[in-house]
């Protein structure tokens, strides 16, 4: 029984440390991602808390908190990303993949825990812009960057 509960154990280690990005037609598959949150500029030189998640060796989602989506990082919120550049909303998102140009789709965050200049951890998910509508999405546990950031 002991050894039962250990290998359990060392499982649940085991998925906490990895982490999963899947495409909600397929199977999923395990990768690992890093994440780092920072304070940033927005275009017009406001306040955000900028997120980049790079998903094993070669994918970026890089996402730029402001205005209202502020407000909404708390833990069980979610906030939405459009593909308008729309200033006025939660801010954008961006996906860069390997020999791939930068596209804008839509998307979402979903926030387990914040802590400005502490922590975050939560899930992003977004939209591939190829005309197919799949969604794709990666749990991250961001460190934070503490570099002085002037806007303005």
């Amino acid at each position: 029984m002991i050894r039962k509960l250990a290998s359990l154990a060392a499982l649940l280690s085991l998925l906490v440390v990895s982490a999963w990005a899947y495409d909600s037609s397929s199977v999923r598959r395990e990768i690992t991602t890093t994440a780092t949150a920072s304070h940033g500029c927005a275009p017009w030189d406001g306040r955000t808390i900028d997120l980049k998640v790079t998903i094993g060796t070669s994918s970026i989602v890089s996402l730029q908190i402001w205005n209202d989506g502020l407000a909404k990082l708390t833990p069980g919120s979610d906030l939405a990303f459009d593909t308008t550049g729309d200033m006025n909303g939660d801010g954008s998102l961006t996906v860069c993949e390997e020999a791939l140009p930068c596209s804008y789709p839509g998307g979402r965050l979903h926030v387990d825990s914040y802590t400005e200049g502490e922590s975050f951890s939560g899930q992003v998910f977004w939209n591939m812009t190829d005309g197919t509508g799949r969604e794709f999405s990666a749990p991250f546990s961001a460190v934070w960057d503490h570099a002085q950031q002037i806007c303005g």
